[in-house]
């Protein structure tokens, strides 16, 4: 026999096709895709592979966007539909109070409509201080001065006590304004006369709040003891035939520095011999220089009130408390804060 002949498997059987990777055995199985290729007839998508997994990222972050986005809107819903609801309940609420407003007392809701134009501009004066202190003061002593309500009252006068310690000197002189100075402003206004003269008065006269009637009996004017009250009796020195000469003196006790204040403003309200100063207490140079020679036995007693008023710029407050008063309009004081009749702490207090 001669050797086959080389085609004789093309002869036999005609054209074979490549087999097919599922019917070839695992051990004719190629692992690279180049011969996949040349074997199966077709190659690896690598492209569509990567677009596979792409769609399946795409559909889970869709997924979790979808869930946010349905809890926010439920959270912005549910607040909407309460508003919604509260719009519906308007045209209840409005016929009640209109069932209401004639019941209501007409003087009680012009009150809360004063009030709250006050309030406003309170807090208008509020902003104010916090760019310009001096114009927010200005305003803060105007909303005190207009203002019936005495909660208001109480807050303004709270504020200009405030701004007025950003003004004053340090230590001890600005703690003894700022305590005097509320006590001092509601006396004034009570009684008509000067916050000025009253503050340089207690500086002068107390030494800052220092001495010892200031300390021991609360008593910064030198008020001597009447027949019916508490009384101390302390060293002192007063102008006696022109010179300054020691002397014992009994004084009278306050309860505190405000018991102290309010009994001075009324003293030269209403004790008879200072009757002639109180037309003019508007204007504190005036009514300075006509109570100072019944109050006071030194002849410089006017000068020296008065430096202390100008290094302090204490008459700042006057035209407040004027405008106060004529808003509040004044009536006499009652028969049972008379003085000058009762014959009680009618002395001149020393300097």
């Amino acid at each position: 026999m001669g050797a086959p002949h080389p085609h004789s498997d093309a002869l036999r059987g005609g054209p074979r096709r490549p087999a097919s990777p599922s019917s070839a055995p695992k051990s004719c199985q190629v692992n690279n895709d180049l011969q996949v290729y040349v074997q199966g007839g077709r190659a690896p998508d690598r492209t569509r592979r990567l677009r596979r997994r792409l769609s399946t990222l795409f559909l889970c972050v869709l997924a979790i966007f979808c869930a946010l986005v349905v809890g926010r809107w439920t959270t912005v819903w549910d607040p909407i539909q309460q508003h919604v609801q509260a719009l519906a309940e308007v045209p209840a609420v409005r016929a009640r109070l209109d069932q209401a407003a004639p019941a209501s007392d007409p003087t009680a809701i012009v009150a809360a409509r004063a009030r709250g134009h006050q309030v406003r501009r309170l807090a208008r004066a509020h902003a104010l201080m916090a760019d310009d202190l001096e114009a927010g003061l200005s305003a803060m002593r105007a909303v005190w001065a207009d203002c019936p309500d005495p909660d208001v009252q109480q807050v303004a006068l709270d504020a200009m006590v405030a701004g007025a310690a950003a003004r004053w000197p340090d230590g001890y002189r600005g703690d003894f304004l700022v305590e005097l100075l509320p006590g001092v402003l509601e006396a004034a206004r009570a009684h008509r006369v000067p916050p000025s003269v009253t503050l340089a008065q207690a500086v002068l006269e107390s030494g800052w709040g220092r001495s010892g009637l200031a300390r021991r009996a609360h008593n910064l004017f030198g008020v001597k003891a009447g027949a019916s009250s508490r009384r101390i009796r302390l060293n002192s020195r007063e102008h006696i035939r022109g010179r300054l000469r020691p002397s014992r003196r009994t004084f009278r006790v306050y309860d505190s520095v405000d018991d102290s204040i309010l009994h001075h403003a009324r003293i030269l309200s209403e004790d008879r011999r200072y009757a002639h100063a109180r037309e003019l207490w508007t204007d504190w140079p005036a009514f300075l220089a006509a109570i100072s020679p019944r109050y006071a036995s030194s002849p410089r007693y006017p000068e020296l009130v008065g430096e202390i008023i100008e290094l302090y710029a204490l008459d700042r407050w006057d035209p407040a408390v004027v405008r106060a008063a004529r808003r509040d309009g004044w009536a006499p004081p009652g028969a049972d804060l008379a003085i000058a009749d009762a014959g009680e702490d009618t002395g001149a207090p020393a300097l």
